[in-house]
């Protein structure tokens, strides 16, 4: 799963997880997922970990974080961590190479967003900050809509590559 989290986009996405035995829960830290402990409302995923829970069977569910003021887009750099992390779990032969490219381009053209405006990457600034202090931001966000709308605009810009 995803959560939205104060988390810049140029760091390295964060995952966590959640296990009902001590010895997964151990592993999910090892692994480098440190254990969330999330109590509030929840959706599917909450309902199939209880469900587990109630049927004594075990589970492990892992969260990438992704950056609050991205919502609503599909960040390929988190699923592509989450992919690696999951990878850990269960071996199996998977193909990652577009997923790496797809991120790459991710992440140059996010960049360039950012860049355009000085009170973005101020507020970017922050979150690295906070981020490698292993806290929280403090002070405004900017509106995840502006954003959005500043991605959608530089997207559209944007002249086709060689598949379109």
């Amino acid at each position: 799963g995803a959560l939205l989290d104060g988390v810049p986009h140029t760091r390295g996405p964060r995952i966590s997880g959640a296990a009902n035995r001590p010895e997964l829960r151990q592993r999910l830290e090892t692994t480098g997922a440190p254990i969330i402990r999330y109590q509030g409302p929840t959706g599917i995923a909450g309902v199939l970990l209880d469900a587990c829970t109630r049927r004594d069977l075990p589970y492990i569910s892992l969260w990438g974080h992704c950056p609050h003021y991205l919502q609503g887009m599909v960040n390929p750099r988190v699923t592509l961590a989450l992919l690696e992390s999951l990878l850990q779990w269960v071996p199996l032969p998977v193909d990652l190479g577009e997923l790496h490219s797809a991120a790459a381009l991710f992440q140059s053209e996010l960049n360039q967003i950012i860049t355009q405006e000085p009170r973005r990457e101020q507020y970017i600034a922050q979150l690295e900050q906070a981020y490698d202090e292993g806290g929280r931001p403090s002070g405004s966000m900017p509106s995840p809509e502006e954003l959005m709308r500043d991605l959608e605009d530089f997207l559209r810009r944007r002249k086709p590559g060689p598949q379109g």
